[in-house]
C-alpha cells in the first residue's frame, strides 16, 4: 500500500504530504500490507486516499462511504469539507441520503436516468406536503380513504410490510390510525414518529426507498 501511494503521488508535481489523508481515513495499519490482503473497506479507504492525496480542484466520487466504518466515514467527510471550503468542486453520487442531507449544498434526485428534482436539501424537504412522518409494520392493507380528516396525507407502502404515512400532524393522525386499526383487529408494530428528511423526498418522487 505504501508503494501504491508513492506511485500515485509521483504522478502529480508538488503533491502534498499524504499523512493527513492517511490519518483521516485510518489507513495507517494498511500501509505495510499487499493490496490483495486488504478487506473491501480497506480497499475503499485506499481508493479514496488516492483520489484525495494530490489535493484536486474537482472531485467526482461514486458511493465513497459505502464500505467505510464510522470512524473512516467521519474522517472522509472532514477531508471533503475542508477541500470544498478551499474552493474545490465536489460532485458525489450516493444513496446515503442522511449524509447528503447533512453535507451537500445541492442535491439532484435521479431515478432510472431521469432528473426528478434539484435544489438545496432543506428546500427539498420543506417542499414535502407534510410536517410529520409515521412509520409502522402491519399486515393490514391500509387504504388512504380510511384515514379521512388527517390531510395533508400521502400514503406509501414499501417492501417488508413497512407503511409510511406523511401527515400534517402525527398528534392528529395517530388516534385516527389506532381507531381504524382497532376496528379491523389489526396490530401496529414498531411505530415510529419523526420529521421528514431527504430520503422522504426520494420516496415521494419515486414511490420506493433508496437502494
Amino acid at each position: 500500500v505504501t508503494e501504491i501511494i508513492a506511485l500515485y503521488r509521483s504522478f502529480y508535481r508538488g503533491a502534498p504530504d499524504p499523512g493527513p489523508v492517511i490519518d483521516a481515513l485510518a489507513l495507517g495499519p494498511c500501509l505495510p500490507k499487499f493490496f490483495r490482503q486488504l478487506s473491501a473497506g480497506q480497499r475503499q479507504k485506499l481508493g479514496l486516499a488516492l483520489a484525495l492525496l494530490h489535493d484536486p480542484e474537482i472531485l467526482l466520487l461514486d458511493e465513497p462511504t459505502s464500505a467505510l466504518d464510522p470512524s473512516a466515514r467521519q474522517g472522509f467527510w472532514q477531508l471533503v469539507l475542508e477541500r470544498a471550503g478551499r474552493g474545490a468542486a465536489v460532485v458525489l453520487a450516493g444513496h446515503q441520503l442522511d449524509e447528503l442531507e447533512r453535507y451537500a449544498s445541492r442535491v439532484a434526485v435521479l431515478d432510472g436516468g431521469r432528473l426528478l428534482t434539484i435544489g438545496e436539501p432543506a428546500d427539498l424537504v420543506r417542499a414535502l406536503p407534510a410536517s410529520d412522518v409515521v412509520e409502522f409494520v402491519t399486515d393490514w392493507d391500509i387504504e388512504p380513504q380510511t384515514l379521512d380528516g388527517t390531510a395533508p396525507l400521502n400514503y406509501v407502502r414499501s417492501a417488508g410490510g413497512w407503511h409510511t404515512l406523511y401527515c400534517g400532524s402525527a398528534r392528529e393522525l395517530l388516534p385516527v390510525l389506532l381507531e381504524a386499526a382497532g376496528a379491523r383487529s389489526a396490530t401496529l408494530r414498531q411505530v415510529q414518529v419523526r420529521r421528514p428528511g431527504l430520503h422522504d423526498v426520494f420516496i415521494s418522487l419515486t414511490g420506493r426507498r433508496a437502494a
